[in-house]
């Protein structure tokens, strides 16, 4: 009897591991005593329970029959529970597939995606879709790998710029051009055009800055921001130049010098257009010039030559001239010789040697004098007017000024007091004050007024007051009035009298005119009117209603019946006082 496990002749068989219970239940033939497992047949359980069509294998997981390894080009499909065929659009047909889960072994076709590239992509120009699944109810569709000439974006595929160098694509994934741009454009992605002239390669400098060039064009080369031109004296053209710094790579062409033989020879040199690299001529100079370059001359204003070539410095210039090349011009302002009439200056320093013209000071006459010296005239050493100021000017520069309005006395009298700058003498007409500063009132006579009170001394006709600031009153006889208390001086304008001619004359004056102190009549009364102003009436009993004009008496007498001076008495009247009178007397006389 075999150990469990095992049967056969020699023991040496293993039961079946398909036996129900466990793989130690079998008898000595080998067969399973208890049956066999879910999937599985024969009495050594040896032979799958699998029927299903097309398939080479079954397998049991949780107490599913499925088939594990379809035929080929087959893969089990759980939904309906048999092997179904693999997708014709697996790289490599539909055979290419696993037989198991129907995943395509070498990827999809262009245009499908998907384990089993079961699903057609629709994003246009992307040749690899992808899916992101998010739950059982939401996934997302985006590409992989878009055509040549494409980038994937947000999902899609995008156009590449078309700019790459040599016509390359784009990196799919990022857009960028992997080996730089075509000539005249840049940044990452070969989007932004060149500006710059005769650029070929432009670098950026970030968004908000202008970019740089990194390579011009052949025949430029950089200079700061800009392509600056080869110069056309470079041995072999302008290509023959560094596009960097632009030194011509082969040399100068003759008569040319410099990194970028930019610089001519020069003509002064002996062999005329032969100097090396720093332009110094080979062979020495032509006569008359001197120095590396052949390019210093005798001034024309030196007045030994042949000392100025051997020493470079003249012994001395001609007239108008100093300076050790002779070479600056003495100041305008030098005064000339009076037997030459040359202008002479120091040779060393500029210094005039006959003095200055009239207006100017100092060593090389270049400074003005002050503007208020009499003539302009002033001391060559420091400046100081050299005749007396103006009478209203002041100091060794004549700068300090008197108050303009001050009054002067005499013109070897200063106007004003030095030190307080007051006015001495008054102030001319117009202004008052210690410094004549002040304005007199407009209406002042002759415009004068009081130098420390302003007020005026006397007013123009028509006004009156301290100020002279009042109108003298409308009726005073051609507008004059006394400056002081507005009184009409002149007399009053005719049928008007009062100190300030506000009063009408009587209506009864002769011509209505009358004296302008006290009103009265001056030309007698109208009608039968007397008095001084002609304000009583002549006695109706007067012969005629004439009667004197100052005391009323009748001129012509009385009319009949009537008398005294001013015909005021009646006769009849009279007469019987006096009979009365009389009567009286007499019965007096007759008692005693």
């Amino acid at each position: 009897m075999c150990r469990p496990g095992k049967y056969g002749p020699g023991c040496t068989e293993s039961c079946s591991s398909h036996c129900r219970i466990n793989q130690t239940k079998c008898d000595h033939f080998g067969h399973c005593i208890y049956g066999c497992k879910l999937g599985w047949r024969g009495e050594k359980c040896d032979e799958q329970d699998c029927d299903f069509e097309n398939c080479l294998r079954c397998d049991v997981v949780n107490k599913y029959i499925y088939c594990s390894n379809c035929t080929t080009g087959k893969f089990w499909n759980v939904t309906a529970h048999s092997c179904v065929n693999c997708s014709n659009f697996c790289k490599g047909g539909s055979q290419a597939c696993n037989t198991t889960t129907g995943v395509c072994l070498h990827g999809c076709q262009p245009g499908y995606f998907g384990f089993n590239c079961d699903k057609g992509c629709v994003i246009e120009h992307c040749n690899e879709c992808r899916e992101r699944v998010f739950s059982y109810t939401s996934n997302q569709v985006y590409c992989q790998s878009c055509d040549d000439g494409y980038y994937a974006r947000d999902n899609i595929c995008v156009s590449c710029t078309g700019n790459c160098v040599n016509g390359e694509f784009c990196d799919r994934n990022t857009g960028k051009c992997i080996n730089g741009c075509a000539p005249g454009w840049y940044d990452l992605m070969c989007d932004r055009k060149c500006m710059i002239e005769n650029c070929t390669q432009c670098v950026s400098q970030g968004n908000f800055n202008p970019p740089t060039c990194k390579q011009c064009d052949a025949g430029f080369y950089q200079n700061k921001d800009s392509c600056k031109e080869c110069s056309p004296h470079c041995k072999g053209g302008q290509l023959a130049c560094n596009n960097s710094d632009g030194s011509c790579t082969q040399g100068c062409q003759f008569g040319y010098y410099g990194l970028r033989c930019e610089f001519p020879c020069s003509n002064n040199c002996f062999v005329p257009g032969l100097c090396d690299e720093n332009g110094h001529c080979i062979g020495g100079c032509q006569p008359g010039s001197f120095g590396p370059q052949c390019d210093r001359r005798c001034p024309p204003e030196c007045s030994e030559c042949n000392i100025f070539v051997d020493t470079g410095k003249c012994p001395d210039c001609l007239a108008g001239w100093y300076g050790a090349l002779c070479d600056q011009r003495c100041s305008p302002y030098c005064k000339r010789n009076i037997y030459s009439n040359y202008l002479h200056c120091h040779k060393d320093n500029g210094s005039c040697v006959d003095g200055c013209i009239a207006g100017h000071y100092g060593d090389n006459c270049n400074l003005t004098c002050s503007e208020n010296c009499p003539l302009k005239e002033c001391y060559r050493g420091n400046g100081k007017c050299k005749y007396p100021c103006s009478r209203t000017r002041f100091g060794e520069y004549c700068e300090k000024k008197c108050p303009e309005n001050c009054k002067f006395r005499s013109a070897d009298k200063l106007s004003c007091n030095e030190i307080t700058l007051m006015c001495v003498y008054g102030c001319n007409d117009g202004f008052f004050g210690d410094y004549c500063n002040k304005t007199c009132p407009s209406n002042c006579k002759n415009n004068q007024c009081d130098r420390v009170s302003g007020m005026c001394r006397e007013c123009a006709p028509g006004f009156y007051g301290p100020s002279c600031g009042s109108l003298c009153p409308s009726n005073c006889k051609n507008g004059l009035c006394h400056f002081e208390d507005g009184y009409c001086s002149g007399g009053c304008n005719n049928n008007m009298f009062g100190r300030n001619c506000s009063s009408v004359c009587s209506a009864w004056c002769v011509g209505g005119t009358c004296f302008h102190q006290n009103g009265y009549c001056d030309q007698g009364c109208l009608g039968a009117r007397y008095g001084l102003e002609c304000d009583n009436v002549c006695s109706s009993k007067c012969m005629d209603s004439l009667c004197d004009q100052l005391s009323g008496r009748c001129s012509k007498g009385c009319m009949e019946g009537w008398f005294g001076e001013k015909c005021d008495f009646s006769k009849s009247s009279y007469l019987m006082f006096y009979k009365i009178q009389t009567g009286s007397i007499l019965r007096k006389l007759l008692k005693h």
